[in-house]
């Protein structure tokens, strides 16, 4: 359909389908320039493509060209410690302190293999954690075969298990006979199935040096060598054991 200059602008009444007077300009003017507007917009639209595509090109090659490649790294693994390894020889104790008055903390049985974690001064006693267990304990050296220096391990000082279902023992007194303390405490009340005697852990003078000695015991008393020329004071601490663990210390009035 083509729109004619001398056509009325009024819909004719004998038309079936009516149409609004609007509608008919516009229709006439989009008609008449339709075509040429479209050819025109092609070829506009293609000049910009070609424009913009010529103008990508020589931006990109400019960007990869000035651009410097990035530095790569490579980790470099880092060297992990190799704990010295045991095993134990025959059936034995590992305990909570690296002595024999500390409480068993564990059985071992020949061919238990574990990680020496920590030492004593001397190395005699070792803190290792066994494969079996989920947690650490000392054991003597002389039950296990060590693969490995354990000197290349540091010294260390455990905790204690604390146990609260029992009071620190009362009335502590100490007594000094030349070279020999004994000290003395009253009684704990525990059943027996917990009951594990008394512990002492105290620093005393041998040769000119202070060192540490511990002992177990289930009496009310115990003695220890103390001598007399050291520069520094000699301390200790008393505790009462349960199979639990150990109860709040109490301090020794040294003499």
């Amino acid at each position: 359909m083509f729109c004619r200059p001398n056509e009325p602008l009024i819909a004719e009444s004998s038309s079936p389908t009516m149409r609004p007077m609007s509608e008919e300009p516009i229709r006439c003017i989009y008609m008449a320039f339709r075509k040429p507007w479209r050819r025109f917009a092609l070829r506009l639209g293609a000049l910009i493509a070609g424009l913009m595509l010529m103008s990508g090109c020589s931006a990109a090659g400019a960007l990869f060209a000035s651009t410097t490649p990035s530095p790569t790294f490579t980790i470099t693994p880092t060297a992990t410690f190799d704990f010295p390894d045991a095993t134990a020889r025959m059936q034995a104790h590992c305990r909570y302190g690296p002595t024999t008055a500390y409480l068993h903390a564990g059985d071992l049985y020949p061919g238990d293999h574990g990680l020496i974690w920590n030492r004593n001064f001397d190395a005699s006693w070792l803190f290792v954690k066994w494969d079996k267990q989920s947690w650490p304990c000392w054991v003597s050296a002389s039950v296990i075969d060590i693969e490995g220096d354990p000197f290349t391990v540091v010294t260390y000082t455990s905790p204690l298990p604390w146990s609260e279902l029992y009071g620190p023992p009362k009335k502590v007194t100490a007594a000094r006979q030349g070279d020999q303390v004994t000290i003395s405490w009253s009684r704990v009340d525990m059943t027996l199935d917990d009951d594990r005697g008394y512990f002492i852990q105290a620093y005393v003078c041998r040769g000119g040096y202070l060192i540490e000695v511990t002992a177990a015991t289930n009496n009310l008393s115990y003695t220890l060598q103390d001598e007399q020329d050291c520069s520094q004071p000699s301390h200790g601490q008393l505790r009462a054991v349960e199979k639990h663990g150990y109860t709040e210390p109490v301090n020794i009035p040294w003499p």
